[in-house]
């Protein structure tokens, strides 16, 4: 007896039940089978006609989509749609796919599907309150790392500052007019890396620092009025030294991946989550050799990736899937590995169709080649084929990633005499273009420090820093940029 079990939705982006989903998401449905992509369709109006449908009033009413034909990935599983104008601000949506949705074989759904709780959108923005392009620290304390984040009404910037004998991580907002400090951390000894991020309404900050001849992680949230100071997930605190840390978020669960050395062992890669009260772990090690290094994390359809550096079959780049345990997906993403004697500074971030992974690693090409590989669920792709690095005598590296409007954007420097120099890149149409055609520099013989991406409510914004000595004990200028 033959029993056919229908198409079914496994998965929806935003996932349901979230709060602060950005304005221009685009909406993406999962399915169990490769469907008929004729049978799936959507409105350009307001009315509620096509088999997929997106609705904040229980359909009475749908919003318009810039196409009434989805783009389809994962070999037609993944049905992607785009609001034709931005989402509502604190609006909560639902997603609906009708019976009209048929399978490859002609087999449509069994019943329409409609999420239980639907998505919440952040707070609409303050019309025009948003940082033009600006020099935010002029020959100031050495500094590095600017990042926007914002809760859809107030934009927050972080930035990390090296100091003596103080280093700091430093969160202001923008009054419309000018950034407004509003608080900080310290570390009496240097802070290794910073990340952070919008968790549950507020900003949230992770870094390793230097203490007491050990790396312990520190994990922070701003609550309105101060800044408070989160457990370390660390799973050995009083016995190991960490490195490197990311984090990221989803509704109202934190999650965090890094690095640890147990009992003055190999580097361990660890992961947990954050309820609000308490961390738990997430499986056991993630790094499949003795050695893992530079975790990072990313959400994409609805689960937790992370990718790490591994020293297993020479050095290797895992993209690792969390699903109530690890699991390695795509293989090992370095294509050459046994001739690949390092890999370092590596970035991942989440897009609407795809997770992408960065590197820069010494192989058999040369030294700090910059390669970006992308994972839609299925397979992984080289974007453009090969390393990215703009000139291929000179090594890259401080690799960083971002995804604004849908297309990913690569930040990375190179040394380029007399001084580094940052570029900013973004992938489209099969190929890297690099941005104003050259360096970022706004002086060539000064260092560059990191390019980092953001976007806030649609305006692009990339920002690096730049120094006449070394980026870590130079006075610095930190630029903010915005892309067209």
């Amino acid at each position: 007896v033959n029993i056919y079990m229908p198409p079914q939705v496994t998965a929806t982006a935003p996932f349901d039940n979230t709060s602060g989903i950005a304005l221009n998401s685009s909406i993406g449905v999962s399915f169990s089978h490769v469907m008929d992509t004729s049978t799936l369709t959507t409105t350009t109006t307001s009315a509620c006609t096509g088999s997929l449908q997106v609705s904040s009033d229980n359909f009475a009413t749908c919003v318009p989509m810039a196409s009434a034909t989805p783009a389809f990935y994962a070999s037609n599983t993944l049905a992607v749609i785009q609001p034709a104008v931005n989402l509502a601000g604190l609006t909560t949506y639902k997603i609906r796919v009708t019976t009209a949705a048929s399978d490859a074989t002609s087999y449509p759904l069994a019943a329409t599907y409609t999420t239980p709780a639907g998505f919440t959108t952040v707070v609409a923005p303050v019309s025009g309150c948003l940082p033009p392009a600006m020099t935010v620290i002029s020959n100031g304390a050495p500094a590095f790392g600017l990042k926007l984040m914002t809760d859809g009404s107030i934009v927050y910037a972080i930035r990390s500052e090296f100091g003596s004998p103080t280093s700091r991580i430093v969160l202001d907002r923008w009054n419309c007019t000018s950034w407004e400090f509003l608080g900080q951390v310290t570390s009496t000894n240097p802070i290794i890396n910073a990340e952070g991020l919008m968790y549950n309404g507020f900003p949230a900050i992770a870094y390793t620092a230097e203490e007491f001849s050990a790396r312990n992680i520190r994990v922070y949230r701003w609550d309105g009025t101060q800044m408070v100071q989160l457990p370390s997930p660390m799973r050995f605190p009083t016995s190991t030294s960490a490195g490197q840390i990311d984090i990221g978020a989803n509704g109202t669960t934190l999650y965090a991946v890094w690095q640890e050395s147990v009992n003055s062992g190999g580097f361990q890669i660890f992961a947990s989550s954050w309820d609000g009260t308490a961390w738990t772990p997430l499986g056991s090690q993630l790094n499949i050799g003795a050695n893992g290094y530079f975790p990072k994390l990313a959400i994409f359809q609805g689960d937790l990736f992370a990718s790490l550096v591994d020293d297993v079959a020479g050095k290797s780049v895992f993209l690792h899937r969390y699903t109530g345990s690890w699991n390695s997906v795509g293989g090992n993403l370095v294509a050459d590995p046994g001739n690949t004697t390092q890999v370092y500074s590596t970035d991942l971030v989440a897009g609407p169709t795809a997770v992408y992974g960065a590197w820069a690693a010494n192989d058999s090409t040369g030294d700090g080649k910059v390669y970006v590989v992308s994972f839609d669920g299925t397979n992984s792709t080289v974007l453009g084929g090969g390393a990215v690095n703009a000139s291929a005598a000179n090594g890259g590296n401080a690799v960083t990633l971002g995804m604004m409007a849908g297309v990913p954007y690569l930040g990375y420097m190179e040394q380029i005499a007399p001084a580094s120099q940052a570029y900013a890149l973004y992938f489209a149409a099969g190929s890297w273009t690099i941005i104003g055609g050259s360096s970022l520099n706004v002086n060539p013989a000064n260092n560059a420090g990191s390019v980092i991406f953001s976007e806030i409510n649609g305006t692009k914004y990339y920002a690096f820093s730049e120094s006449a000595g070394s980026v870590f004990s130079a006075p610095t200028s930190l630029y903010l940029r915005i892309l067209p």
